[in-house]
């Protein structure tokens, strides 16, 4: 299998945007349905065929957590209950990430405990440690290609979290 490093992924979407004008909401979109038909396949087949009955998905400002977004969104079709934690205020996301933000709080607004925007306050880490308690599975859609150097806050609280969870992480 041939996979492509952060900067040739980065090139393949810049050209596909440029040359071939797919929007990047396309894009994340597909990302996001292919996301959550890998992850239902593997996750059964990792958990002898039962699926994941709760799925945290933790999701940064970037197009990564765009793609998280949208997972969220496809895995709640497909009947998985999930819960998303936002690495960052509302007003922080942009472009596609913010798109893909406010599609899931107008469909959450019934069931406003299923996103929760982590501000690194010790509560939001208590809820996070609840979270994923309750959890089957955890998703990492926290950073994507653009991300270099050491992790910073939230980024750093959350991965460490994620890791002591012992929770399988996708």
């Amino acid at each position: 299998m041939n996979v492509a490093s952060c900067s040739e992924t980065r090139e393949i979407d810049a050209r596909a945007v440029a040359e071939w004008k797919i929007p990047s909401l396309l894009l994340m979109e597909n990302a996001g349905r292919g996301l959550a038909e890998i992850f239902l396949a593997n996750a059964a087949r990792l958990n002898g065929d039962v699926s994941p009955r709760r799925v945290l998905i933790c999701c940064g400002k970037g197009n990564n957590g765009g793609d998280g977004f949208v997972l969220f969104r496809r895995l709640e079709l497909l009947g998985v209950d999930c819960r998303i934690v936002a690495a960052g205020t509302p007003e922080s996301y942009r472009g596609d990430a913010l798109t893909n933000l406010e599609i899931v709080r107008a469909a959450t607004s019934q069931n406003p405990d299923k996103l929760f925007f982590f501000d690194g306050s010790s509560q939001a880490f208590e809820r996070l440690e609840v979270e994923l308690t309750q959890a089957d599975w955890a998703v990492d859609a926290l950073l994507g290609t653009g991300a270099t150097g050491a992790l910073r806050a939230p980024f750093d609280g959350i991965v460490a979290a994620l890791n002591r969870s012992g929770k399988p992480i996708y």
